[in-house]
């Protein structure tokens, strides 16, 4: 019990990454070095670094799909300014981990 307290005040402590340091997180990703993000580097980095049981909730195309809908592409530091781009701080922090941990 006092372990599970520990991991939600662990949690509650972390701070939420911003757009900014999402987006420097997911450009380590950038293949091509052209300064931005496609949609096959999206899906090319899903594929390879999630779990074959993540894949079965969230598919690498879902995922690709999800970023397309909500930022557009290519990722760029001018597409954060989107109001849905990156909303959410839990799926900032999810992306952060899974990639720069």
């Amino acid at each position: 019990m006092k372990y599970l307290l520990l991991f939600c005040m662990l949690l509650a402590v972390t701070a939420c990454p911003t757009k900014k340091e999402t987006l420097e997180c997911i450009m380590k990703y950038d293949m091509d070095a052209d300064g931005d993000i496609s949609a096959d580097e999206v899906y090319s980095v899903c594929d390879a670094k999630m779990y074959w049981y993540e894949k079965l909730v969230y598919s690498p195309k879902w995922i690709t799909n999800k970023f397309q809908e909500d930022c557009g592409f290519p990722l760029t530091a001018a597409s954060l300014k989107k109001k849905t781009c990156l909303k959410k701080c839990s799926y900032r922090k999810r992306i952060v981990n899974k990639l720069c941990p």
